[in-house]
């Protein structure tokens, strides 16, 4: 194994001295005084009221109508179960859009897309009768 030496010395670092002297800063005195503008009246002024909604509180929010959610669901599953459930969803879709107008409650979507699957169901569903009838082969 190889033997290393002494690591090398290389003197005292020179000096810098001291360092520039700047001067005093002047002194800025005392801010000048903001009054009252003339003719405003005083923070927060007569007939103030603090907004109820200000700083982390929230509107109440409306909750979504169960019909229109049911209505959607029931209109999904319909064609699985004779097509049953899709006139129910249908009918629900019709009965939740009108409670929606007068509560103001969520769903309106929900409802308007379960009258819409529903009654398009409904139509393929009377073309497809149509069409077999239309098209049956056998004879009688």
């Amino acid at each position: 194994m190889p033997e290393y030496g002494q690591p090398p010395t290389y003197g005292q670092a020179p000096g810098y001295g001291q360092a520039p002297g700047y001067g005093q800063t002047p002194g800025y005195g005392q801010a000048p005084g903001y009054g009252q503008a003339p003719g405003q009246p005083q923070y927060p002024g007569p007939g103030y009221t603090a907004n109820p909604h200000a700083y982390g509180s929230y509107a109440p929010v409306q909750p979504t109508n169960p019909l229109a959610i049911w209505s959607l669901v029931l209109t999904l599953i319909g064609p699985f179960f004779c097509g049953v459930p899709t006139l129910v969803g249908i009918v629900l879709g019709f009965v939740s859009l009108s409670q929606i107008r007068k509560t103001g409650a969520k769903g309106r979507g929900l409802a308007i897309a379960a009258i819409a699957v529903g009654l398009s169901l409904v139509l393929l569903a009377l073309i497809g009768i149509v069409f077999s009838i239309a098209f049956d082969s056998t004879t009688y």
